[in-house]
């Protein structure tokens, strides 16, 4: 079964967070080729990578999936912000961040 993985990145690391079997992972890689990776390996071709375009920091990672053939998913830092807000959610944590991206996508579909 496919898997929605949302992704808060940054210019050091990105946190990756993902359901299965009803738990929350949680990891963190570096921003660069290697921690892309390690990435990768966690994750299968029918998933979904769901993240948020911060500033330039998520254009490597989005290019090097796609180029990789994964799915991906980039969405407007407003929109993200807007659905926190009718979640009042106001812990700003770059865990709950990537937590909020597939929680966004389930909920709207």
């Amino acid at each position: 079964m496919s898997k929605i993985i949302g992704i808060d990145i940054s210019k050091q690391t990105f946190d990756v967070s993902y359901l299965e079997k009803d738990k929350w992972i949680h990891k963190i890689f570096k921003n660069q080729n290697r921690g892309f990776e390690q990435f990768t390996k966690l994750i299968g071709t029918s998933d979904w990578i769901v993240m948020e375009a911060s500033g330039p920091y998520y254009v490597q990672l989005a290019t090097f999936l796609h180029a990789s053939n994964f799915n991906v998913c980039v969405l407007n830092p407003l929109i993200i912000r807007r659905y926190s807000q009718t979640r009042l959610y106001r812990a700003k944590t770059d865990k709950k961040d990537a937590r909020q991206l597939p929680n966004m996508v389930l909920n709207m579909s």
